[in-house]
C-alpha cells in the first residue's frame, strides 16, 4: 500500500483505504479500481492524498499532513455546528465526531 497525491493517480490503480470527504462521507470504497473520471472528481473534491494498493512498503502520513487534516476537520465542524455550539449535547457530539474523523483520516 502506498499514499499518492491525487495528481499522481493513474487509471487502473486500486484504492487501498476508503476515501472520505472532510465530513466523513464515503466517496470511494476500498478495493475500487480508479478510472479517469473518478480521479478528476477526487481532484475537484480537493482530495489531496489517496492510499492505493501496492507491493511497496506503507508510507505513514507526516506530522504536517496530519496537522493539516486535523485543522480542515476542525474548521468544517465549526461551520456545521456554529448555531448549536453552546448546547452541551451538541458540543459533546461535535467532539466525538471530531475524534472519529481525525482517527479515521490520519490512521
Amino acid at each position: 500500500m502506498k499514499k499518492l497525491k491525487t495528481d499522481q493517480l493513474q487509471p487502473g490503480m486500486a484504492v487501498a483505504k476508503d476515501i472520505l470527504d472532510i465530513t466523513g462521507n464515503l466517496l470511494v470504497a476500498e478495493g475500487v479500481t480508479l478510472n479517469g473520471p473518478l480521479i478528476s472528481r477526487l481532484a475537484q473534491r480537493e482530495i489531496d492524498l489517496v492510499w492505493v494498493k501496492s507491493d511497496e512498503e506503507e508510507i505513514p502520513l507526516t506530522q504536517e499532513e496530519k496537522e493539516k487534516i486535523t485543522e480542515e476537520i476542525k474548521e468544517d465542524l465549526d461551520k456545521r455546528f456554529h448555531l448549536v455550539a453552546e448546547v452541551p449535547l451538541m458540543k459533546g457530539l461535535k467532539e466525538r465526531i471530531f475524534d472519529y474523523l481525525v482517527r479515521k483520516r490520519t490512521e
